[in-house]
């Protein structure tokens, strides 16, 4: 048999006769139908082309273009690159000198600024699939992006790109640890805090960065309005405590989580209990990394509910960013002491508008005293003491303090006269510190606080005129030394029975011992060398040693005795009488209860 040869031409040939009777067939079909048959088909064909429009664009819309790294709304961070070099030791000149306690305010609630009323915290809150990551690594990056640059969260040498891993790893592989965007910035934010300084050093690091551990069980932090929630002592008690507090975390969350079936919105209010309103790491050995960023992380200003800032005895540098405390508008307790800080103070205290306890004494900040802390008007404890500020306290300065009770400003460069703002601010004063500046001019005459316990404004030099007239009867530290102060000094009876301590040596004043310091029963330490006193010592004063009283120290200079030569008296044996010393070999007083010469 001859085989059948099928060209190329011919397949083709036999295919469109295929397609002729296929139409044919639907021609034939079609023919068959009615009318109405022929409509329905139209219409379902119309239907599903629209159909499948829609589904193109849903699943496609969401593509947004890339990010070019150029949103304006990104806050930069600090430097990098800085040296950082912590000295071995911290020397505190003035180990002898008595302050009133610092306070250990409790939390109050958190306040909203406009409406002064207690507000809740009001975030956005997406639902999790059981077993599915709430957010990927593209919108955890777009989402933290508000806080740190995108540069940062993508380097992993830098605090934030360690904390971005951190809490990339923990939504990926624990993503019921967290449920809310909330929680997750505020875990984020600490992260930040906590590779900015160096870990390892770090005397306590109990439950940061675990990934089954609530945030509000870190070591120093506390969480709610009430800060009930407080890990800030031992590890070990800690950890006694930790079944317990966990267990109440999981019972609030599910307490919240059968509240939100009832409610028919995207929106969930984040009870305050979960909300971080406080970091306590107070000598917790903190200090900036070698060759990094100084002071704070900028991404710590984005902590706005912080009522509470203890990072005091640490080793933590640099100076503290621009525009942060305009931010942290819920501060109630600021506490920066005993660090390494440098640079001039932000100048934003006005939205401060809770704040009641300030403390950045011993540091290295320099430049003026910010003029904006005179509107901080809930301001009780202010302490600046030890550093080096430098021009003046306006007149008024103290005009709207209508609440201060400490304010502490030692051993700085302040020049100018003292306010008469501050001698009238309160009535309710309790100690004012100014010693070992430059200050000049004379001492307000009155001071308004009935409560005045502490007045020490020695070592001036510049300081002049008479000695003030107190009326407080609280008052028992009164230190005028090493100023130029003159005249006759003048003691009410009975006017300071609490008195303790009287520094009056270095001055000029003239005059008689008054009588009346006789009658200070708990004067425990009187200095009036180096004035220019006449007469005698009142034997009153004598008798306060070994009467009733409790005088342990007294130096009077000048005493009656051989004019040619340099001496010492002394009452009774032992230290601690009283003694009296020449030193520029005037005769000027008569002490008759000395007994002997030395």
């Amino acid at each position: 048999m001859t085989p059948q040869i099928i060209r190329e031409d011919d397949e083709e040939s036999n295919n469109n006769n295929d397609r002729c009777c296929d139409n044919k067939f639907l021609h034939n079909r079609v023919r068959k139908m009615t009318h109405y048959q022929l409509y329905f088909l139209i219409a379902g064909i119309i239907l599903s082309s629209i159909l499948t429009i829609i589904i193109i664009l849903a699943s496609g819309g969401g593509n947004d273009a890339p990010d070019d790294g150029t949103n304006n709304n990104i806050y930069n961070n600090n430097n990098v690159g800085e040296n950082n070099n912590i000295p071995s030791d911290v020397v505190s000149l003035y180990n002898t000198r008595n302050e009133p306690e610092q306070p250990s305010p409790p939390l109050p609630p958190i306040f909203d600024a406009a409406t002064n009323n207690q507000t809740q915290v009001v975030i956005a809150r997406e639902e999790s699939y059981e077993g599915e990551p709430l957010w990927d690594e593209i919108n955890l990056k777009e989402l933290l992006q508000e806080y740190s640059w995108k540069k940062v969260l993508e380097d992993e040498s830098t605090p934030q790109g360690q904390a971005f891993q951190w809490i990339l790893e923990e939504t990926v592989n624990s993503p019921s640890t967290i449920t809310s965007m909330e929680r997750l910035q505020q875990r984020y934010l600490l992260a930040v805090f906590y590779f900015y300084y160096q870990t390892d050093e770090w005397s306590d690091t109990y439950g940061w960065l675990s990934h089954t551990e609530h945030e509000c069980t870190w070591y120093g932090i506390r969480c709610g309005s009430d800060g009930s929630r407080v890990f800030s002592s031992s590890s070990d008690e800690k950890k006694n405590d930790d079944d317990s507090l966990r267990s109440l975390v999981q019972e609030e969350e599910e307490e919240a989580s059968k509240q939100r079936e009832d409610i028919d919105t995207d929106l969930f209010v984040l009870s305050l209990d979960e909300t971080v309103t406080c970091i306590d790491l107070s000598g917790n050995n903190l200090a900036n990394l070698q060759g990094t960023q100084r002071g704070f992380p900028n991404e710590l200003q984005y902590m706005t509910n912080l009522v509470q800032l203890i990072l005091s005895k640490n080793y933590i540098d640099g100076s503290i960013p621009q525009h942060l405390f305009s931010k942290l508008t819920n501060l109630h307790t600021l506490y920066l002491n005993e660090n390494f800080f440098t640079g001039e103070l932000p100048n934003d205290f006005q939205d401060l508008t809770f704040l009641e306890n300030l403390a950045l004494h011993d540091n290295s900040f320099h430049g003026p005293v910010p003029d904006s802390i005179r509107f901080a008007s809930t301001l009780v404890d202010i302490r600046l003491q030890n550093n080096e500020f430098d021009g003046s306290l306006p007149d008024d300065f103290f005009v709207n303090m209508s609440n201060l009770r400490v304010f502490l400003a030692g051993s700085n460069r302040l020049e100018g006269s003292i306010p008469s703002s501050l001698a009238n601010s309160s009535n309710s004063l309790e100690s004012i510190q100014l010693y070992e500046n430059r200050l000049r001019g004379t001492i307000p005459n009155h001071f308004a606080s009935t409560e005045l316990r502490q007045l020490h404004l020695d070592n001036n030099e510049l300081l002049e005129g008479p000695m003030p007239q107190l009326s407080s009867a609280s008052l028992e530290e009164l230190r005028l030394e090493k100023n130029a102060l003159n005249g006759p000094l003048s003691f009410g009876e009975e006017q300071h029975v609490n008195l303790k301590v009287l520094w009056l040596h270095d001055n000029s004043f003239t005059g008689t011992i008054p009588i009346e310091i006789g009658t200070l029963k708990k004067l425990a330490t009187l200095k009036l060398e180096r004035n220019l006193f006449t007469g005698s010592v009142p034997n009153e004063v004598c008798e306060l040693r070994f009467g009733d009283g409790e005088l342990k120290n007294v130096t009077v200079t000048d005493c009656q005795n051989d004019a040619n030569s340099d001496y010492k008296r002394s009452i009774g044996s032992g230290s601690g009488g009283l003694s009296t010393m020449n030193t520029n070999n005037k005769v000027e007083l008569e002490c008759n209860c000395c007994d002997s010469c030395q």
